[in-house]
């Protein structure tokens, strides 16, 4: 095959990788094919066969080792940064929540599942604090000196 043929393979290949949420396997086959097309601008003299060969060896070798090494690189961080901001809030319980059981919190007007982590139980109307969010569960303890919903 042609060297240009390689080429717009690979940077296809890399287009993939960048439209698809694959897991970043297609881009060590991009790189290959491009790598065998540079190879060829080079000179180097390779049949059709070796070609495809040097293509899939140097394509699965380039995932084995660097994969791992480039994944976190290439990863998003999916930030809490917006609702992390509720952490030490207060909510008010909208049913009885005992010790590590689940209820009900009204936290700004919402209701939310909540968990209780404290050691004490979280009467209904006695204002709790939350300590984590977890995915659509707050998870909340007694507030020190709790008299109910003002």
């Amino acid at each position: 095959m042609n060297w240009w043929i390689w080429i717009i393979a690979g940077a296809v290949l890399l287009g993939v990788e960048v439209l698809t949420p694959g897991g970043f396997y297609v881009f060590f086959f991009g790189i290959g094919a491009i790598l065998i097309g540079i190879l060829l601008v080079l000179g180097l003299p390779l049949n059709t066969t070796l070609q495809l060969l040097m293509f899939l060896s140097l394509s699965v070798v380039l995932l084995l080792v660097f994969r791992r090494r480039l994944l976190p690189l290439f990863e998003t961080k999916k930030s809490n940064e917006a609702i992390e901001h509720i952490i030490s809030e207060t909510a008010f319980a909208k049913s009885e929540l005992p010790p590590n059981g689940y209820g009900q919190v009204e936290f700004r007007g919402t209701s939310w599942n909540a968990k209780n982590i404290g050691a004490i139980a979280i009467n209904t109307n006695n204002r709790c604090i939350i300590r984590k969010v977890a995915g659509l569960m707050l998870e909340v303890e007694l507030e020190s000196n709790s008299t109910g919903k003002e």
